[in-house]
C-alpha cells in the first residue's frame, strides 16, 4: 500500500469520475477493502502453514481490481481464497489473474451450484482409469439445490456462457445434440424437458473450484 505499490493506481482510480469529495471517500473506502482482502489472504496462508511470498504483480492487480469491492459473502470469500493461493510458494505461478476475471462474471450462489455439480460428477477412481465421464441430469441438480427450475436454468446458462460448464442434450445418452446456449428444448419434443439435459464442469470450471477452496493446513497432493 506504499507509494511505490503497483496497486496504488487502482486505488486512486476507483471513483475518479465522481466529485472530489466523493472520490476521496470512495478511495479511502476502496483502500480499506483492499487492505482487508489481502490481510485476510495472508492470515489464511499463515494458518495453512505454507511458505508465503508476495503474489505476482499481474495477479495482485487483477485480484484487487475485481475482488476488493466485492461485498457478497460467498464471492468475497472466493476472492480471498484466490488471493491466499496466489501468495503461496507452491501455487505462485498459477494464472490467478484469469481466475479473477472468471470469478468476476459470476453472481452470488453460482459458486455453490458449480461446486455441487463438480462434487456429483467427480468420477470414481475406476471411472477415471477407464476414461469415463460422469454427468448430472438437470432434474437431479434441481432436486439437490432446492432451487426453482428457472433459477437453476439461469445459473447453468451463465456458467456455460462463462466457459465453466458443459451442457449435453439428447433423448438417449448416445444421441448427443448440439445445444444452443439458453435453449432448453430439443427437436423431438415441444417445450422444456429438462430430463434430456445433463451437465458437468469443464477443466476451467474444475480449476476455478480448486483455487477458490479454503486453504487446508499444508495441503497434500491427491494421490488418486
Amino acid at each position: 500500500m506504499g507509494e511505490d505499490s503497483p496497486l496504488k493506481p487502482i486505488i486512486e482510480g476507483y471513483g475518479r469520475s465522481t466529485g472530489d469529495a466523493l472520490t476521496r471517500h470512495a478511495t479511502r473506502w476502496f483502500e480499506k477493502r483492499v487492505i482487508n482482502m489481502w490481510s485476510a489472504a495472508r492470515e489464511r496462508v499463515r494458518k495453512s502453514g505454507r511458505v508465503s511470498r508476495e503474489p505476482r504483480v499481474e495477479a495482485a492487480i487483477e485480484l484487487t481490481k475485481h475482488g476488493a469491492s466485492e461485498e457478497r459473502p460467498d464471492l468475497r470469500e472466493a476472492y480471498e481464497n484466490l488471493a491466499a493461493r496466489s501468495m503461496t510458494e507452491d501455487e505462485w505461478e498459477h494464472d490467478y489473474e484469469e481466475y479473477a476475471r472468471w470469478l468476476s462474471k459470476l453472481q452470488s450462489g453460482d459458486i455453490a451450484i458449480l461446486r455441487s455439480i463438480n462434487d456429483k460428477t467427480t468420477p470414481t477412481l475406476e471411472e477415471r482409469r477407464d476414461g469415463h465421464l460422469r454427468f448430472l441430469e438437470m432434474p437431479d441438480l434441481i432436486k439437490s439445490t432446492g432451487n426453482t427450475m428457472t433459477r437453476d436454468m439461469e445459473v447453468v446458462d451463465r456458467l456455460e456462457a462463462n466457459g465453466l460448464l458443459i451442457v449435453r442434450s439428447g433423448v438417449r445418452i448416445h444421441e448427443i445434440g448440439e445445444r444452443q446456449p439458453g435453449s432448453w428444448s430439443i427437436p423431438e419434443h415441444v417445450g422444456i424437458h429438462l430430463k434430456y439435459f445433463s451437465v458437468f464442469p469443464n477443466p476451467r470450471g474444475i480449476a476455478l473450484i480448486e483455487h477458490i477452496a479454503n486453504l487446508k493446513p499444508r495441503d497434500l497432493p491427491d494421490d488418486t
